[in-house]
């Protein structure tokens, strides 16, 4: 055996020092591995010492220089920063080629520049150079004013000097990654600069606080939530008592607009944001704005009523400020402190405003409360095609902001579809995961949001006892949230427990006292079933005026994570129960058709059995077919037996037995067809949908796949100008605003054939079928396309009722409701709007003098959602309700229309 000195020369002669035949000797030798005690990493090192030991000075020089390059140099830059002239360099670089130490890259983007062939040579390069010697090429690399602020900062890390200055550039480097979405690098570059300097020096804590922050927002854009909040906290440790306002607002802000705070967590954070508002030297409106709307949204689980005081004051501040991002944070605020069922548009219009904020000015903290509103407002407003849209790959939002698909929201509302399936088994599992995931992350609503899922679960296997342990704890953990208590008086009276649930019934009768939060509708649903069979006429009279405004919603459950059923559903319960027959009918028909429409498939089959027994025990009615109960029930039993519904497959069967045994059962059969949820025939004709939510399927009856966010804002701009040829200019100018139309010629014509593509797949008709393109115009041949606004426009021209009716049955929600800013979405949707409320108010005096007061109801809520101070409205609306005996419901009409009055007069002061 021989020593590893003789072993490191004997390498050298072998190899004359050649980095890649050392390696090659290293990692391959297995004859001198057995003979020479070598260990490859030092012994390289090693070798490469005696290669450079014996280089000239300029070769060395040109060497260092090349190492401190975290990229292949040119010969120019490779001369400044060996500080030689480029011909010394050139001279350099052709000895080390020759020698085997550098290449010169022959193709790819650094075709012509240089490398050192080995990564490890770099490192014996800069482990043999002198310190002195590195520093002054590293000198001369950062004061290159073309180097990138992340190389900048390494560099800067690695060499003496100014620990503030140090910090401050890795600050500005950190804060540019996060500007370019490169968050790993702004992770990597802070945590860097935190480890190496400890030692902050005299006011360096400050900065170093600043860098912690923007990693904690790097590691909440790449997912890592509990890192971000963890970075959140050490930057408050980091800043100390030193009084930073800035760090501080920032430290209050948190990673993101955070709306499922409770318990310790939103007193901290609600204390960060006091503290900082307090602070006088806050002068900034935007800033205010952003620390009103936080401190909004963590009073909400402590003090709704002060969190809505906050939303207020913010919504006033950004009055004042006139800025896009500030008016965003003020309609987030809003929209999540007053969750009450009336304000679902609100709610639909302020999720698309934040995200058009997020996406413009690049303020990603608003991302996830944008999307969470999104979803539930589609959820309440049962659009469960556009909610199933906007949870894939395929959604305007992901495509934009891909790090939300896997965000909470995103899994809390797959969650909800399984359950609106009747999937329990998959509902169980992806509850099950979300919940592991949001627990170990430390989210504060993971058990509240298990609690409401596995409830629904359970009624849905018909394990409802099971449920009760859950519903104990939620009322003792959450006293201010009726619904446990509620669910607790149903749960009972269910298993005939009545002295129970009467006494706990009689905490719940003062429904004012019940707060009009997100819980508000389902507390006061879950009170309707109750009522429909036990208590007061006037408890339940009282529950039916409140919930008559709503009685074309679904009922969120909480923030939306659970599907309580139809308003239409209890409100036809507490119509049989005052007496109210034919309301009641069409209550409960109103029930089945939104189930059917969102697709909910054990709300549907219940809703099909209580209409049933609805009808057995009305059967004097002359409106009584027993054909039609019976293949409800059978409708029902089918999808109980399927989806293994016990509860209801137990109802179904018992109600079936009952029909069997009435005499009257053998009418003639009746089809109640529910609203087709599948795709509609081919018949040669596209169909393009922009009211509510935008949807396009082919003639042949399929529903497109988008590839191209642009190509489906093409379509959506051709829909806007109603047929009519348009120039191409106008078309590239709307999608690629500032770029000179002869660069976007192919783009054009690429998103032209995605567009022919969604219509026509399978390319069965000539180009020009439905877009008709030509050298100076595009428009759509609204010949063989339907597109649901121009069928609307056209039938409410119409002069018949029928016409009318179909017209106002379309307006399912404005026209391009995902494109509330767009310049050229803005003239066709209020035309819509003028046309559907003119429409709905000549239909509602006709419900009204035919004494339909609900039907009456509906169609002048309908228009004061779009118009509302529209006084012809608001006075139609009050006088159905007083004719209706909704007394309370009237005079808060009433109240409106006072307020509307003082308004106009306070204007002509």
């Amino acid at each position: 055996m021989v020593g590893r000195a003789e072993a490191v020369a004997f390498l050298q002669e072998v190899s004359g020092g050649n980095p890649l035949m050392i390696t090659e000797l290293l990692a391959s030798g297995q004859m001198l591995r057995g003979r020479l005690p070598m260990e490859q990493h030092a012994d390289f090192l090693a070798l490469a010492e005696v290669r450079l030991a014996a280089l000239d000075p300029d070769v060395v020089g040109m060497l260092v220089a090349l190492a401190v390059f975290e990229r292949p140099p040119t010969l120019a830059e490779l001369a400044g920063c060996a500080a030689q002239p480029v011909h010394e360099t050139a001279g350099a670089l052709d000895l080390a080629v020759a020698g085997g130490i550098v290449a010169k890259i022959s193709r790819g983007p650094y075709s012509g520049h240089f490398e050192l062939v080995h990564a490890m040579m770099r490192a014996a390069v800069l482990d043999w150079a002198a310190l002195s010697q590195i520093e002054a090429a590293r000198q001369r690399r950062v004061a290159d004013p073309s180097l990138n602020p992340a190389e900048r900062a390494r560099h800067l890390l690695l060499m003496q000097g100014s620990v503030t200055e140090r910090l401050q550039a890795v600050l500005d480097a950190a804060n540019e990654s996060l500007e370019s979405f490169a968050f790993e690098e702004a992770v990597e570059l802070g945590e860097l600069a935190l480890a190496s300097l400890p030692d902050h020096g005299p006011g360096g804590g400050p900065t170093a606080a600043r860098i912690a922050l923007a990693v904690g927002q790097a590691y909440w854009r790449i997912g890592s939530h509990a890192r971000a909040e963890e970075s959140y906290r050490r930057a408050s440790q980091l800043l100390g008592r030193s009084g930073y306002i800035e760090v501080d607002y920032l430290i209050a802000l948190g990673p993101h607009l955070e709306f499922d705070l409770s318990g310790l967590a939103a007193t901290q954070r609600a204390q960060q944001c006091l503290a900082a508002l307090s602070d006088g030297r806050l002068v900034d409106g935007v800033q205010r704005v952003k620390l009103l709307a936080t401190l909004a949204l963590a009073q909400d689980s402590l003090d709704p009523e002060q969190a809505m005081v906050a939303a207020a004051e913010a919504m006033a501040a950004s009055a004042l400020v006139d800025d896009p991002v500030a008016r965003a944070y003020a309609m987030a605020a809003t929209a999540m402190t007053d969750m009450s069922p009336h304000t679902v548009g609100m709610r639909h219009d302020a999720a698309r405003h934040i995200l058009a904020v997020v996406e413009q000015h690049n303020e990603f903290r608003l991302a996830s409360v944008g999307y969470f509103l999104l979803l539930r407002s589609l959820l309440e407003k049962g659009d469960i095609q556009e909610l199933d849209l906007q949870l894939t790959h395929r959604s305007d939002v992901l495509d934009r902001f891909p790090e939300l698909h896997q965000s909470k929201q995103a899994h809390w509302f797959r969650c909800l579809r399984a359950i609106l399936d009747g999937d329990t088994v998959l509902a169980e599992q992806l509850v099950l995961a979300a919940h592991a995931e949001a627990s170990a992350t430390q989210e504060a609503s993971a058990d509240a949001v298990l609690r409401g899922q596995m409830g629904i679960i359970r009624w849905m296997q018909g394990q409802i006892g099971d449920v009760e342990g859950s519903f104990l704890r939620a009322r003792r953990e959450n006293p201010e949230e009726r619904i446990w208590a509620a669910s607790l008086v149903w749960l009972w009276h269910k298993q005939g427990r009545d002295d129970a649930a009467v006494r706990l019934l009689e905490t719940l009768t003062d429904l004012d006292a019940i707060p009009r939060n997100r819980m508000w509708l389902s507390t006061m649903t879950a009170l309707a079933e109750i009522a429909s069979e036990m208590g007061s006429e006037q408890f339940a009279r009282g529950i039916r005026d409140a919930l008559l405004p709503y009685a074309q919603q679904v009922i969120p459950l909480g923030v939306g994570v659970a599907f309580w059923g139809t308003v239409g559903r209890s409100l036809g319960l507490l119509a049989e129960r005052l007496g109210l027959v034919d309301e009641a009918r069409e209550h409960l028909r109103t029930a089945m058709e939104i189930s059917a429409r969102s697709g909910a498939q054990a709300w549907l089959a219940e809703a099909q059995i209580e209409y049933a027994e609805f009808s057995l025990r009305h059967a004097e009615s002359r409106n009584y077919c027993p054909a039609e109960a019976r293949q409800l029930l059978e409708q029902a039993l089918v999808s109980a037996n399927r989806r293994s519904f016990r509860l209801l497959q137990v109802r179904a069967e018992s109600v079936l037995s009952r029909l069997e045994a009435d005499p009257a059962a053998g009418g003639p059969q009746v089809i109640t067809a529910a609203p087709s949820q599948g795709h509609v025939p081919a018949d040669g004709r596209a169909r393009v949908r922009v009211m509510g939510a935008f949807d396009v399927v082919s003639h042949q009856g399929q529903r497109a796949r988008w590839t191209s966010r642009k190509a489906r804002e093409l379509l959506k701009i051709l829909v806007s100008m109603r047929g009519v040829p348009t120039s191409r200019e106008v078309f590239m100018d709307a999608l690629w605003p500032g770029q000179a139309p002869e660069a976007l010629a192919n783009r054009f014509a690429v998103a032209i054939n995605t567009v022919r593509r969604a219509m026509d797949p399978a390319r069965d008709f000539p180009p020009h079928h439905f877009l008709v393109v030509d050298a100076e115009s595009v428009r759509l041949q609204l010949d063989h396309v339907d597109v649901d606004v121009e069928v609307f426009m056209a039938l409410a021209r119409g002069t018949s009722e029928s016409q009318l009716r179909r017209a106002a049955q379309l307006y399912v929600g404005d026209v391009f409701a995902e494109e509330p800013y767009a310049d050229w979405a803005g003239a066709l949707r209020h035309e819509a709007q003028l046309t559907y409320c003119q429409l709905a108010l000549v239909l509602a005096r006709q419900d009204a003098g035919a004494g339909d007061l609900l039907s009456a109801s509906q169609l002048y809520r309908a228009v004061l959602d779009i118009e509302p101070e529209n006084r012809d409205a608001g006075q139609g609306l009050l006088e159905a309700l007083t004719a209706m005996g909704a007394h309370g419901q009237a005079r808060e009409v009433a109240g409106r229309m006072g307020a509307w009055e003082q308004e106009a007069a306070a204007a002509t002061l």
